[in-house]
């Protein structure tokens, strides 16, 4: 019954028709197209956050930077980038 009403409503869509493939297309490109622009406007906003929240979270213990990843949720790959760019005080 399910392979019955997959197979009319790719019949109805013209699923595969030159006409389907290129509006898929321009769709896909629409898609890509914002996910481009909200990755890039989204990691600066992320960076941002995440600086101020290392700010505001005082540790006062030495840990590594995998236990500092775990207590304050932010990536290890951040964290490291942080201490590079002297955004984090460590020793």
């Amino acid at each position: 019954m399910m392979q019955a009403l997959t197979v009319a409503e790719e019949k109805r869509l013209g699923v595969g028709s030159e006409e389907f493939m290129q509006r898929h297309e321009e769709i896909m490109e629409m898609i890509d197209k914002v996910m481009q622009k909200d990755k890039a406007a989204g990691c600066k906003r992320r960076e941002e956050k995440e600086t101020k929240e290392v700010v505001e979270k005082e540790v006062v213990e030495m840990v590594t930077l995998k236990e500092a990843s775990s207590r304050t949720g932010i990536s290890y790959d951040r964290l490291r980038k942080m201490c590079i760019n002297r955004q984090i005080i460590h020793k």
